[in-house]
């Protein structure tokens, strides 16, 4: 069990918030994990459907920013731990997985920095912020990366996409404190 009393132990609390989505005409929830497993569970009955496993969590792995459900596929991301410490990696990877059975479709390259962000999208792009300060835009049929920025002070959010525009605040993160901040707006390709 894992507590500020008794870092060592295994941290695998629900740090994500749930997704709704419906496969093959069954209702499902589901959401990541601290240790990195994605569950998913018939809404109706709470019988467990799949598990997927992303990575390897720790005390601030696995999953904490939520996954997205665009392009009939599920975007989740995950936070790297080191099985053998349970300590942070300071690299994350993304996952495209079939909402149906949970099998990966495609992996990210790896990032630097943790993503504490929720997965935002729009059809054909995922956007996640990473601790390191970038924002990156990847292909939801591919994984590929599209293109990146980097802000000017560090990040701990998605964008928000409103009217054609990518919204992205910088300059705060958990358990860092506060910095320089902003709004940096993007406009999107049509």
């Amino acid at each position: 069990m894992f507590s500020a009393g008794n870092p060592g132990g295994k941290d695998a609390d629900v740090g994500a918030s749930p997704n709704l989505w419906t496969a093959g005409g069954r209702d499902l929830v589901g959401a990541g994990d601290k240790a990195g497993m994605f569950h998913a569970l018939d809404r109706d009955t709470g019988e467990l459907v799949w598990e997927t496993m992303l990575t390897p969590g720790s005390f601030f792995g696995g999953e904490i920013g939520s996954a997205s459900y665009v392009d009939g596929k599920l975007i989740a991301v995950s936070n790297v731990g080191d099985p053998a410490t349970n300590a942070p990696t300071n690299t994350a990877q993304v996952f495209a997985l079939e909402p149906g059975r949970g099998e990966v479709i495609w992996e990210s390259e790896e990032f630097a920095g943790l993503i504490f962000a929720p997965v935002s999208a729009v059809p054909g792009v995922a956007f996640i912020g990473t601790s390191e300060g970038e924002l990156v835009a990847l292909d939801t049929a591919t994984g590929a990366r599209l293109w990146s920025d980097t802000a000017p002070d560090k990040v701990a959010c998605g964008p928000s996409i409103v009217n054609g525009r990518v919204l992205w605040g910088y300059g705060y993160m958990l358990f860092d404190g506060p910095g320089k901040g902003g709004v940096i707006s993007y406009a999107l390709e049509r």
